[in-house]
């Protein structure tokens, strides 16, 4: 019983270090919280999931200069194999942490997002827990704006173009649920990103998925359409109006039913953002946007 008040205590040590931090600030966190803080994340899984579920709080009050040492300290717990051996290990642990990464790279400098923020979110988003992998594609689209911090050219350059095209490549993946992923991070991205960016870069193979042989990916493609057309940046698109249409006379009844719930509307000429409409084909862009 002992032992369990122990854990128990320290682990709400853990969760509250971040608000003591906020109190010393600056220099005195560092030098009296972060010793504690890089031991909870050695600790008991109970005690590093309060310690993970802070994470960017407490990062948020160590001096900027500082905060690479506890970037580096997280690497760790986005592993997905335990001590044990296990194929999951703690999912739990992982999803606290892909939770994180959209406040954490906010903070950090974009070389640190660059080395090691952008490379867990990846990792995250190929863990074999459908929990984790799920956070990870909310959380990349957002991971990806902190790191390239500039203008739509920002995003094909460097280790961000580099990103870009190797989550492009999970949209004719055989294996399927990678195939899905995409599909859900292309309606994740509609309300992260600058819509140019998913106009130009994703919404060409997004398209493609209306003639996907898996049924899960075409029902995952009507839910992201809905979600699309609720920007008037995407409601004007033809070729997602045409994958509507198509996915509405689907032999499978549940996409049927899900694309009958878009009610995408049959406008032209430039959404009210002023953007361009593209007009492209599924199998790629036939003129750039301007």
């Amino acid at each position: 019983q002992g032992h369990r008040v122990q854990w128990r205590v320290r682990r709400t040590v853990a969760c509250s270090l971040h608000e003591v931090a906020k109190i010393l600030g600056g220099d005195a966190a560092d030098a009296d919280l972060s010793p504690i803080f890089e031991e909870t994340l050695k600790d008991t899984d109970e005690v590093r999931f309060g310690a993970v579920s802070n994470l960017a709080a407490f990062v948020r009050e160590i001096p900027p200069e500082k905060r690479k040492r506890h970037l580096r300290s997280i690497a760790g717990i986005a592993e997905s194999q335990n001590a044990r051996g296990d194929a999951v290990g703690n999912w739990r642990l992982r999803c606290a942490l892909a939770l994180q990464l959209d406040a954490l790279s906010e903070i950090v400098s974009q070389r640190d997002n660059e080395e090691i923020v952008l490379p867990l979110a990846l990792r995250l988003l190929r863990d074999p827990a459908h929990a984790v992998r799920a956070k990870a594609v909310g959380c990349i689209g957002a991971v990806l704006r902190n790191t390239a911090r500039g203008p739509a050219a920002t995003w094909r350059e460097g280790v961000c173009g580099k990103t870009v095209s190797d989550l492009k490549r999970m949209a004719t993946n055989p294996g399927w649920m990678d195939r899905q992923a995409y599909v859900q991070m292309c309606g994740a991205f509609s309300a992260q990103v600058d819509p140019r960016v998913v106009i130009e870069e994703l919404v060409p193979l997004l398209v493609m998925s209306a003639d996907d042989a898996v049924p899960n990916v075409r029902r995952e493609l009507a839910a992201t359409i809905a979600t699309l057309q609720a920007n008037p940046s995407f409601a004007a698109l033809p070729d997602l109006r045409d994958a509507v249409a198509r996915l509405r006379d689907d032999h499978d009844g549940d996409v049927a039913r899900t694309a009958r719930g878009c009610a995408f509307e049959d406008r032209g000429g430039m959404g009210r953002t002023g953007l361009t409409v593209l007009e492209f084909a599924p199998t790629g862009l036939r003129s750039p946007l301007r």
